[in-house]
């Protein structure tokens, strides 16, 4: 049996995982569990505050993005 395919068993911004007699729930990347079992946006910037370095890291909700200094490329999560 696939708990996951009755309906929604998992929080809001979580993911329902099948195992073996059971189910369990996941926080979706870019959010973090609470002891309260719910997930909600990390803040990656604050957790890591050279993650763009030497750019400036924006937090987004579930994500980051990098603004990169002039003779810097920007990718999805890093200056180079």
């Amino acid at each position: 049996i696939d708990e996951c395919q009755n309906g929604p068993v998992c929080q809001q911004n979580a993911l329902c995982l099948n195992v073996p007699g059971s189910f369990r729930c996941e926080c979706k990347p870019g959010y973090r569990q609470t002891p309260t079992q719910q997930c909600v946006d990390r803040n990656e910037c604050a957790e890591n505050p050279n993650i763009c370095s030497p750019g400036q890291c924006i937090d987004m909700v579930g994500s980051y993005r990098c603004i990169c200094p002039n003779g810097f490329k920007s990718t999805p999560d890093l200056c180079i």
